[in-house]
């Protein structure tokens, strides 16, 4: 059986921008296909020309936002001359992209902070932000006594969700980035990152 309904190759973006702001606006657990039919006013029987179920919808939402952030790292990251300089930057690119998509940051706070995460079938690996160039800098600074030599990926953790959170207070002002400037959040950070003298 044919099906004579044709897809438009722009509608699954669409669809997924929809619903991420449903995501920050209602959280993941309020998603309902009914809903996402409404609110982007196309039929709940064409948005399943899209996605498989809700599920599948929910892991592409997430997809798309993961896949932002590792695009926009890929974009902006380059080495640096010693592997503190490299972790400075990987900061400074997570706090921007934080900055400049709030959007994406938010519902991957969301999606990481909730329960239904892990009913979603999405793999480790594709859950797993791709900053392989940055992790292979790090471990290279563990091996040369400069880094902690622990899980750089612990590391890196720390890092990412500190400068989400501190992105998020400037974003809704209740950290005045004057006051406690991106330099200051930089070098608490380092002193995580390095070796204790």
């Amino acid at each position: 059986m044919n099906d004579m309904r044709t897809k438009n190759e722009q509608r699954p973006r669409e669809i997924i921008d929809v619903v991420a702001h449903m995501v920050i606006e209602e959280g993941i657990s309020s998603i309902a296909m009914a809903k996402v039919a409404k609110r982007t006013g196309i039929s709940q029987s064409n948005i399943y020309l899209y996605f498989k179920n809700k599920d599948d919808l929910l892991k592409q939402v997430f997809l798309a936002q993961k896949n932002s952030v590792n695009d926009y790292m890929n974009a902006h990251f380059t080495e640096q001359p010693d592997v503190v300089a490299n972790m400075k930057l990987y900061a400074r690119i997570i706090y921007q992209f934080a900055i400049e998509n709030p959007v994406a940051m938010d519902v991957i706070t969301q999606y990481e902070n909730s329960p239904i995460f892990g009913q979603i079938d999405i793999s480790a690996e594709e859950a797993e932000m791709d900053f392989d160039r940055v992790t292979v800098l790090v471990k290279q600074g563990m091996k040369d006594g400069i880094i902690r030599d622990t899980d750089p990926y612990v590391l890196m953790a720390i890092a990412y969700d500190t400068l989400v959170r501190y992105a998020q207070s400037v974003r809704n002002k209740t950290v005045d980035p004057i006051r406690v400037p991106l330099e200051t959040i930089l070098d608490m950070l380092e002193g995580a990152w390095r070796v204790p003298k």
